[in-house]
């Protein structure tokens, strides 16, 4: 639909003469009508009817998918009496002031375009009247973005060899004009000193060889609206091939081309492409040992191999897609052309996997080749086993976690100092298959250094534990108890010191049995690396024995042997009873009570006294003292 603004809609007279735009106004407007626009400014007085100049449109390229287009005329200030009419003119001199329905309402000095598509592109312009006369703009152009597609199939192509390939860029419907890339096997074509790309986009390809036969296409790309098209292929054939090429003299291929510019401009391109062999023929390239696919572990060095045969000798140039990774003139970190023509990646990366082509060059033509290169993840522990200590009889367990490319597969092999651990010999034993090593009910017999070795194409990885399996401390050895040469009522023992159950001691219990008592703790925290204790504060004439074990971490072990039975020697009272009251008993005996008192010291009622003498004065008057041995009640 195209929508023009005006205040009053109004038709346009063929003849000004009798246009009166006061009293004459139009019914609304019905379909189109085409109206020639009244050209001849005759009877135009504009002495003193005249508006301030219109502000001219601008040339406008706008993008097909536009919902619409909005040309204005900006005339200011309005216009006053007498009344004006606004006419846009197409370029075929079409009035659009009619060809809206239903009666615009928009401001006269707009038209609208919605729904914008390729038809309407072309020239408008502006026309001003009124009953006096008429002003007429220049004409504005309105350019469609747009890209249809190649007009042309996939066609073929042949070229003698030695001769020049013109291949024509295929057609393709679009504005602005497109921007045309060529390829060839799905590589960008780069410009060289035998491949030229002209103006219109036409693929040179000087003295044509073998190696130059294969399908071509392009691509293109609109700027305006980011649209992109690829072409259908065109196969190029090169005859007569094989045999030496007759030197072909000079000739222009492409000569230039008449060519106007507007004067000032700095500068203008002619182009002149010509054609022609060497009088010594040379010899095309050759591959003769391409590159072959291959693999290597990430972070290693790998040599892609590429020899070749020629003359003048050919230039290589090896890529990766598109990008070009070493070369006479090209060389980028990591990749390295070698005399022999072959590249050295060193260390290779993850992001290098990919194909790889050798392209070899000379006057004659080209010859390339490609292979595959595979980058492994390197195979490496991640989770390595662990140092751990388990109580006898339980379970361990050694983990060997690994991380490796998902196209490897790894082999565990476990180890116990040095020697393989055969799982199947044993029930207690089970390897997963994530390499986790499973060992029940261990015993002193597991004790030792793991190692988990990882192996396979991708690399090689190991790493080691060291298990220690924990269990009760053993009884101390050969105990022994000697009455102490050095301290009264004292007996020194000794022992040799126990095995600690691969665990360290925490102390020792020493427990004793006085004259065959039941046994009961005398010292209950002996430091652990002792061997000997002295134990004093000992009663005389009384026999001990001793006995200890050894306390760790998994708890109490068994204890020693006791001790051979030893008494301390019997020892005269140290002092006499403080308290001695008689009383008589008959008229010849007397009982004298002998009891202790607190603080009083016990050793003289203490076993080992047999008997007590007393010494007891009569008080008949005389004088001589009698003894008399009483016995102990």
């Amino acid at each position: 639909m195209v929508v023009m603004d005006v205040s009053e809609e109004t038709s346009v007279l063929e003849s000004l003469d009798h246009l009166d735009l006061s009293t004459h106004s139009s019914p609304p407007l019905k379909q189109p009508q085409e109206t020639s626009v009244l050209e001849s400014l005759d009877h135009l007085d504009l002495s003193t009817h005249s508006s301030p100049p219109l502000k001219q449109p601008q040339e406008t390229s706008v993008l097909e998918s536009l919902d619409h287009l909005d040309l204005s005329t900006h005339s200011s200030p309005p216009l006053k009496q007498p009344q004006e009419t606004s006419v846009l003119e197409s370029l075929d001199h079409l009035d659009l002031s009619t060809h809206s329905s239903p009666p615009l309402k928009q401001p006269q000095d707009r038209y609208l375009i919605p729904s914008l598509d390729r038809s309407h592109a072309g020239f408008y312009r502006c026309i001003v009247r009124n009953r006096v006369g008429a002003i007429m703009q220049s004409s504005t152009e309105v350019q469609v973005a747009y890209m249809g597609d190649f007009v042309e199939g996939e066609r073929s192509q042949t070229v003698s060899q030695g001769e020049a390939a013109l291949i024509q860029a295929p057609r393709i419907h679009s504005f602005p004009r497109p921007q045309i890339t060529w390829f060839r096997d799905g590589r960008k074509i780069p410009a060289s000193s035998r491949i030229a790309i002209t103006l219109d986009n036409t693929l040179v390809i000087l003295s044509s060889v073998a190696p130059d036969a294969g399908r071509y296409y392009t691509q293109a790309v609109n700027d305006k609206n980011g649209e992109n098209k690829t072409s259908h292929p065109i196969l190029l054939t090169v005859e007569n091939v094989g045999g030496p090429v007759d030197p072909i003299t000079p000739t222009i291929i492409i000569p230039p081309k008449n060519t106007s510019v507007n004067a000032g401009r700095n500068d203008v391109i002619m182009e002149c492409v010509a054609n022609a062999s060497c009088l010594y023929p040379g010899i095309a390239p050759n591959i003769t040992a391409g590159p072959a696919d291959s693999a290597v572990i990430d972070g290693m060095s790998v040599i892609l191999h590429c020899e070749t045969s020629g003359a003048p000798r050919p230039a290589i140039t090896w890529q990766k897609g598109e990008r070009v990774l070493a070369s006479g003139s090209v060389q980028l970190p990591r990749f390295t052309l070698l005399e022999s023509g072959s590249l050295l990646v060193s260390p290779s990366h993850l992001s290098d996997a990919g194909t790889y082509t050798c392209m070899a060059s000379n006057s004659r033509g080209i010859d390339e080749a490609a292979a595959d290169l595979l980058v492994w993840a390197r195979t490496r522990i991640t989770k390595p086993p662990v140092d751990q200590s388990v109580i006898k009889g339980t379970k361990a367990v050694m983990s060997c976690g690994v991380t490796h490319d998902p196209s490897v597969s790894v082999r565990y092999v476990w180890e116990k100092s040095g020697s393989v651990v055969d799982v199947s010999t044993s029930p207690r034993l089970r390897l997963d298959p994530d390499g986790t090593l499973h060992l029940s009910q261990t015993w002193s017999g597991d004790i030792g250094t793991y190692t988990c070795r990882v192996t396979s194409v991708g690399g090689n990885d190991s790493r080691s534990a060291h298990l220690r399996v924990r269990q009760l401390p053993h009884a101390p050895e050969i105990p022994s108890a000697a009455l102490s040469q050095v301290e009264k009522r004292a007996i020194n023992l000794t022992w040799a010191q126990a095995f600690d159950g691969n665990s360290p001691l925490i102390r020792y219990i020493l427990e004793v049995s006085e004259n065959n008592a039941p046994w009961t703790v005398l010292l209950a925290n002996i430091e652990p690396e002792w061997t000997g204790v002295t134990v004093g504060g000992l009663i005389p004439a009384r026999s001990y024995q001793f006995r200890l074990c050894a306390v760790n971490d998994v708890g109490r072990g068994q204890f020693s042997k006791e001790t051979d039975r030893l008494s301390l020697p019997e020892e005269p009272p140290s002092a006499p009873p403080q308290t001695v009251i008689a009383s008589g008993r008959t008229n010849q005996s007397i009982m004298i009570p002998v009891a202790t008192t607190p603080g009083e010291p016990p050793e003289w009622t203490a076993p080992g006294i047999h008997h007590q003498v007393l010494s007891v004065r009569t008080t008949s008057g005389l004088s001589d003292e009698e003894h008399h041995q009483a016995r102990p009640e």
